[in-house]
């Protein structure tokens, strides 16, 4: 971890000797020379300034192309942690971020069948809103798969369940 003030630098002295010290990567990535405090739960370094940790990736993007608005978040366009390139970093909200994330495929979430507890398919979902739509109550749908009307309900009006095309 660096202080920037350990070398006798400013702030954007510090970001530019950051990014002078960094290993070039593929895809234009340049990786941060200083490691992750626990990969596994927050894979970014981080750098001291002014007393407090921040994320290294913050601390290039403010000093290189601006402050940071509240409630805004750094992102990695090339989704690589490790990366400080200003170029591939950019801001958004945590919406914005999840989005991402969803678009790109990179979400853990276990959405329809993959998700150990579900009782159905993706092939019963359009029987299921088939079934509602012709006039079946949505209790006795449920019964028919094993699962509450509430969760028939969620399924017609498309809360759960909708990444399922018809």
């Amino acid at each position: 971890m660096l202080t920037y003030r350990k070398r006798g630098l400013g702030k954007v002295e510090t970001a530019n000797y950051i990014l002078s010290m960094a290993k070039k990567g593929t895809s234009g990535c340049i990786n941060s020379p200083y490691p992750p405090f626990d990969y596994k739960r927050l894979p970014y370094s981080r750098v001291r300034v002014d007393g407090t940790l921040i994320l290294i990736h913050r601390f290039i993007y403010s000093q290189i192309r601006g402050d940071i608005p509240d409630r805004m978040l750094v992102m990695h366009r090339c989704d690589n942690p490790k990366c400080i390139n200003p170029k591939h970093l950019t801001l958004g909200t945590q919406g914005d971020n999840i989005r991402d994330r969803d678009r790109k495929g990179r979400s853990n979430r276990a959405v329809g069948a993959r998700n150990f507890n579900t009782k159905l398919t993706e092939k019963d979902i359009p029987l299921i809103i088939e079934a509602v739509r012709l006039g079946r109550s949505m209790k006795k749908v449920g019964n028919e798969y094993g699962v509450s009307a509430t969760a028939i309900c969620a399924i017609v009006n498309r809360r759960t369940w909708k990444h399922v095309s018809l």
